[in-house]
């Protein structure tokens, strides 16, 4: 079911991907919440765990219509199903600028960057309300659960 409203606003938009398993918790909510950033490089202690995932926590978004090469494999859940299409505001930032500020170690940015389309991310390091929100569609089987008549 495919819930409509009207809104005015700028057409530039990023996308956020998730899961399926997650949708209901995030319409629910009204808003994409923080989450790690990924800046401390893991070490495989719960110590670093905890403190990475405290550490600047973020929104991630890509320029990007396609999940593909956004780090986004290798989870439990496909992470590529949801795609949520959000007006770009002030408050998102592309990561290239952003990442220098918080001193990510090179060899954890090779790392963690290698093979990824990292040129495309952006984050915003405040929740994304629903009013940001613009569409909301399922990428495996095409439906799409929200979407705003006027964007």
């Amino acid at each position: 079911m495919s819930k409509k409203i009207t809104s005015t606003g700028s057409t530039e938009v990023l996308y956020h991907y998730s899961c399926k398993e997650r949708l209901f918790e995030i319409l629910s909510s009204g808003y994409l919440k923080l989450t790690c950033s990924d800046i401390i490089m893991p070490d495989g202690t719960l110590e670093a765990e905890l403190k990475a995932a405290a550490y600047h926590p973020v929104v991630w978004l890509t320029d990007s219509l396609s999940a593909e090469k956004m780090g986004l494999d290798g989870c439990a859940y496909n992470k590529k199903a949801i795609r949520f299409t959000v007006r770009k505001t002030a408050d998102m930032e592309k990561w290239t600028e952003w990442e220098p500020q918080w001193e990510m170690r090179h060899e954890w940015k090779q790392a963690y960057c290698k093979g990824l389309n990292w040129k495309s991310w952006y984050i915003s390091e405040k929740a994304i309300l629903f009013d940001d929100i613009l569409k909301v569609e399922n990428l495996v089987d095409g439906t799409v659960y929200f979407e705003r008549e006027d964007k």
